[in-house]
C-alpha cells in the first residue's frame, strides 16, 4: 500500500499530475478500507465515488455497535443498534418503553434491560431483554482476556451475524467481504499497536472518520468498478486482481457470470487514459481466515495484449491504446524497497506511438446491423469470441470482443477480418 502512495507522489512530482488525475478501482468495495486509512494517514485527499466510506456502511456500523457497548455501557445509541441486528423479536414498542423508563430514572439502556420487570413490558419481551443483556455481559467478560480481533470474531460467531447474508447475491457477497475486511482492520491495528485496547481501536476509527470528512475537489477517486463506468482518469490503479475477488467467488462454475466478470475487468482497464497499474495481494483476510491468494485468471488472459517492457524482474508491461502505455507493477514486495527508477511504462525515448505498418482493408461483407451484445463472432486470427459491447453506428461501429486465450479486443467492424457465426 505504501508503494502505491509513493507511486502517486512520484508521478505528481515528475509529471505534474494532480490528485484528481488518479483513481483506484476495485471489484468489491471492502478493499477500499485499506486505501481510505492509508490515504488519511499520509494526508492524501480522496473521495468515495458512488457509495459509502467503509466505516459508514451498515453492516460495519452494526458489528461496531457491539464493540462500542462492550467498551461503554452508557452508549444507548449502540445498544439500540445492536439489539436489533440480528433480529431478536424485540419490537419497537418494547424498546420505546425501555428507553422512556431509563430516561425517567437516569439509567442507561444497558442497565435498564436487567430491571425491565419494573416496567409495563410483557413477560416474553422481558425475557428477551434479559437474554440480550446476558449475552453482552458474556462479551464484556470475554474482552478482558482476548484481543480486539478475537473479540470481534467471537461476537460475530455468537450472534450468528453472518446468517442474515446467507443468500448468494451480489449484495450479500459484498457485505461478507466488508465484514472480513473489518476483521482485517482489527488484526492490522493490533499488529501495528502492541498492547492496544478495544478503546484504542474504536478511537482510531473515530479519528479516521472525522478526518475523512475533509472535502476537496483535488482528490483521488476510490470506487468500485461498477461505479466507474463512464469515468476516465489519467492514472488508474485496479486493485484486487486475485481469484475470489476478480473474478468474484460466486461466479465460479457459471460461464455467463464469469463473462460478466471479464467484462468488468475490461471496464476497469479502459478507464485509464495514460497509465494503468494492475495490483494484487499475496494474502487476504477472508471469512475469518488469512488465505494465500492466487492471481486472477484475467491477468493471464491479458498477456497477449501486454508487451513486456525492459525490466529484469519482468514486472511491468505496456499496452498500446489511445497512444499511451498502461503498466503493471508488483506491489507485493516489502514496503521498504525502493520504487523502480524507470518511467513506469514509458520507454527511455518517450512514448512510442502504436502505428500500423499497413492501411487496413475494408471488410466489404460486414453486417453492421447484426452486431449486438452476446452474439458469437469468428476472427481470422483470434478465432471465436463473444461481443461484450457495441459502440458507434453505421459503418463506424466498433465492437469489444472477448476471445478465449487472447483477452478482449476492440475491433472496427468495417475493417476487422471477422464474421458473425450466430444471430
Amino acid at each position: 500500500m505504501k508503494r502505491l502512495i509513493l507511486q502517486i507522489k512520484n508521478l505528481m512530482t515528475r509529471y505534474g499530475y494532480h490528485y484528481s488525475d488518479f483513481a483506484v478501482f476495485m471489484r468489491v468495495n471492502a478493499i477500499s478500507r485499506a486505501f481510505e486509512q492509508e490515504f488519511t494517514s499520509y494526508g492524501i485527499p480522496y473521495r468515495i465515488f458512488g457509495g459509502f466510506k467503509f466505516f459508514e456502511r451498515k453492516e460495519i456500523k452494526d458489528v461496531l455497535s457491539y464493540l462500542k457497548i462492550i467498551n461503554n455501557t452508557f452508549d444507548d445509541e449502540s445498544f439500540m443498534r445492536c439489539i436489533s441486528v440480528p433480529k431478536r423479536g424485540i419490537g419497537d414498542k418494547t424498546l420505546r418503553e425501555l428507553r422512556e423508563y431509563c430516561a425517567s430514572n437516569g439509567l442507561s439502556m444497558y442497565d435498564g434491560s436487567i430491571v425491565a420487570d419494573k416496567t409495563s413490558i410483557g413477560a416474553a419481551a422481558r425475557t428477551k431483554l434479559y437474554n440480550f443483556r446476558t449475552l453482552l455481559d458474556g462479551f464484556r467478560e470475554f474482552s478482558l482476556s482476548h484481543t480486539v480481533p478475537e473479540l470481534m470474531m467471537h461476537v460475530i460467531e455468537m450472534t450468528s451475524f453472518k446468517d442474515q447474508f446467507a443468500e448468494n447475491t451480489e449484495e450479500n457477497t459484498s457485505k461478507l467481504y466488508n465484514i472480513s475486511e473489518l476483521l482485517n482492520s482489527a488484526e492490522q491495528f493490533v499488529k501495528d499497536n502492541a498492547g492496544a485496547t478495544l478503546s484504542d481501536y474504536l478511537n482510531s476509527i473515530t479519528l479516521s472518520s472525522d478526518t475523512d470528512a475533509i472535502n476537496s475537489e483535488d482528490a483521488v477517486t476510490v470506487a468500485t468498478i461498477h461505479a466507474a463506468k463512464g469515468l476516465e482518469y489519467k492514472c488508474v490503479f485496479v486493485s484486487g486482481l486475485d481469484e475470489k475477488i476478480l473474478p468474484i467467488t460466486r461466479t465460479f462454475g457459471d460461464e455467463n457470470e464469469m463473462e460478466e466478470e471479464r467484462r468488468l475487468m475490461y471496464v476497469a482497464v479502459t478507464r485509464a487514459m495514460e497509465r494503468l497499474y494492475l495490483t494484487r495481494a499475496m494474502t487476504r483476510y477472508l471469512y475469518g481466515n488469512r488465505e494465500y491468494m492466487t492471481q486472477s485468471r484475467f491477468l493471464q488472459e491479458a498477456q497477449p495484449v501486454l508487451s513486456p517492457l525492459s525490466d529484469k524482474n519482468n514486472e511491468r508491461y505496456s499496452y498500446t491504446k489511445k497512444e499511451t502505455y498502461f503498466t503493471k507493477l508488483d506491489f507485493n514486495k516489502s514496503d521498504d524497497q525502493p520504487l523502480p527508477s524507470s518511467d513506469f511504462g514509458f520507454s527511455s525515448g518517450g512514448v512510442k506511438k502504436f502505428v500500423s505498418g499497413n492501411t487496413p482493408k475494408e471488410n466489404k461483407s460486414a453486417d453492421f446491423n447484426g452486431y449486438k451484445r452476446g452474439i458469437k463472432v469468428k476472427h481470422v486470427k483470434f478465432g471465436e469470441g463473444t461481443v461484450i459491447d457495441v459502440k458507434g453506428n453505421g459503418d463506424n461501429i466498433t465492437v469489444d470482443v472477448a476471445f478465449k486465450g487472447f483477452g478482449i479486443k476492440s475491433l472496427s467492424v468495417k475493417f476487422a477480418p471477422m464474421e458473425i457465426i450466430n444471430g
